[in-house]
């Protein structure tokens, strides 16, 4: 598998990448990372609701729905094409709802 080597920005130093993600185009790998990144501020706001009476769960799949909802929003508002070759607001909008509907028929 071919290793390629790029500046990281956040950590200053040299980070090897498998082929496969190299192959990925520009606009997916920012729509991979951004989803990434939205998931992990998700389950840190919600895990400050773990002592509350609605729970962690509850709170997961509520902030999980309305993500869901407000790519949509995004992908309405700035006419993206559902079918694409590259990744979307859609299939952002496809992976928050798919959780909240995980997180609510395993949990709740």
């Amino acid at each position: 598998m071919e290793t390629t080597e790029f500046d990281a920005v956040a950590v200053g130093e040299k980070v090897k990448l498998c082929g496969f993600w190299n192959r990925i185009d520009l606009q997916s790998r920012h729509v991979v990372s951004r989803i990434v990144w939205k998931t992990i501020v998700i389950v840190g706001l919600a895990a400050t609701q773990f002592w509350s009476p609605w729970g962690f769960w509850e709170t997961l799949n509520v902030l999980l729905f309305f993500n869901g909802l407000l790519s949509c929003v995004i992908a309405l508002a700035i006419r993206e094409h559902a079918k694409s070759d590259v990744l979307t607001h859609w299939h952002e909008a496809i992976v928050f709802l798919f959780l909240a509907l995980l997180v609510r028929w395993i949990w709740l």
